[in-house]
């Protein structure tokens, strides 16, 4: 007998949680609902693969701080999330595709490739960073979708700069700053992050 019927609702109050900085509280619900969600697809329950993917989501970001075998687990639940995304749209052209059904996939290539850069598998995640953008790009570009373009460059960034590729990382790292700054303006957290991480790869690949 399943805890409850519908773990939807828990994902709501587990993003509130995570909003407020309440990760204590919001991992067991995450974890519950993840429960649920592999006992409702083994009963091959309607719905439950996106709410598990959904589930996942969030206890990726918590994991990837968690040291070394967290990162391991962020990765897993990264390579879930898209594995079954795809497995979700199969038997579907990609031309028939919604734009949101779109935008996911390719969020879930870079988000895959973000949790193997953690891991020091660059070589793994620029071929996921190159697919995210491969996806992003079959309707969109930087000036239509600016917030998703420049979130990719920050993160594909690392795999250029670790293979020493100097022109491309800096020219990245540039378009990153300029495509975040203007989505959300100077001082916000996101342009100071992506102003830090392109920092870093300047420093890897000796740009001043």
């Amino acid at each position: 007998m399943l805890p409850f019927a519908n773990p939807s609702p828990g994902l709501r109050t587990t993003c509130l949680l995570f909003n407020d900085c309440v990760q204590e509280e919001a991992v067991p619900i995450l974890e519950t609902s993840e429960v649920i969600c592999n006992g409702l697809l083994w009963s091959k329950s309607p719905g439950a693969t996106p709410i598990l993917a959904d589930a996942l989501g969030i206890l990726k970001i918590h994991n990837q701080f968690m040291g070394h075998e967290g990162r391991r687990r962020a990765f897993r639940m990264a390579d879930i999330i898209l594995k079954t995304r795809l497995e979700e749209l199969q038997g579907t052209p990609s031309e028939k595709w919604t734009e949101t059904d779109t935008i996911k996939v390719a969020r879930f290539f870079v988000d895959r490739g973000c949790a193997q850069s953690q891991l020091k598998m660059m070589a793994e995640a620029g071929l996921d960073f190159d697919k995210g953008q491969e996806y992003y790009s079959t309707s969109w570009t930087e000036a239509t979708l600016p917030a998703r373009f420049g979130h990719l460059y920050s993160c594909k960034i690392w795999a250029l700069a670790t293979a020493r590729k100097k022109e491309e990382t800096a020219d990245l790292a540039n378009r990153a700053v300029n495509l975040i700054t203007q989505c959300y303006g100077l001082d916000h957290h996101l342009t100071i992050w992506t102003n830090f991480r392109a920092a870093l790869v300047f420093f890897v690949v000796g740009e001043t």
